[in-house]
């Protein structure tokens, strides 16, 4: 994984899960901007890389929150079903790194929390298939 954030050019970014102890270790080897995420914000990471300046995404309370120095901001209340469990409060594992991906590569936050609530709505069910 090393070889990835290594070749990470300065105007590119990496995407770190903060609650990998390894891939946290991998930061210093960025050129770019790092960008965490983790399932809870109660991580002495996030608040450290927040408050240097750094963003992360992370689920609080059920709500996808994005987060950087300057301000937080709630990109869903609540997790659509697709990617929460039955309570809403813990994100499929693929998720939150798609999310700050997306967030990486300038997806303004309106545009990542309409891909969430449309994601799978042009799916049809096997009965329409039928049809």
């Amino acid at each position: 994984m090393r070889t990835q954030v290594d070749v990470v050019l300065a105007t590119g970014a990496a995407v770190l899960n903060a609650a990998d102890p390894l891939a946290l270790e991998m930061a210093d080897l960025c050129d770019g901007e790092v960008i965490l995420y983790a399932g809870a914000p109660a991580s002495d990471a996030i608040a450290a890389h927040v408050a240097s300046g750094g963003r992360a995404v992370y689920v609080r309370d059920g709500a996808v929150v994005l987060a950087s120095e300057r301000a937080e901001r709630l990109l869903a209340e609540r997790l659509p079903d697709a990617f929460a469990d039955t309570a809403g409060k813990q994100a499929h594992p693929g998720v939150l790194p798609a999310i700050t991906a997306a967030w990486a590569l300038g997806l303004t936050p309106e545009l990542i929390a309409a891909g969430l609530a449309t994601y799978g709505m042009n799916q049809q069910t096997p009965a329409a298939q039928a049809c």
